[in-house]
């Protein structure tokens, strides 16, 4: 888990899941998670934080569903 200084609210995801819709986003790749992080993500710390360790992340979580 990572500390961040606010996680992504339910309102915060539904926006992400919204934009990545209305951008066409047919398979999530590692480079549409960091350029939209900050639909998700508050604050340039988190969103800095993420995507340092994003690879990690995600490996961790397994891989992206699609």
């Amino acid at each position: 888990d990572k500390d961040l200084k606010k996680p992504p609210s339910v309102s915060e995801s539904i926006d992400w899941a919204k934009t990545l819709l209305l951008l066409n986003i047919e398979n999530l790749e590692i480079s549409i998670i960091r350029k939209s992080l900050n639909v998700l993500l508050k604050y340039e710390s988190d969103i800095v934080e993420i995507n340092n360790n994003l690879g990690g992340i995600l490996s961790e979580n397994n891989k992206i569903p699609r």
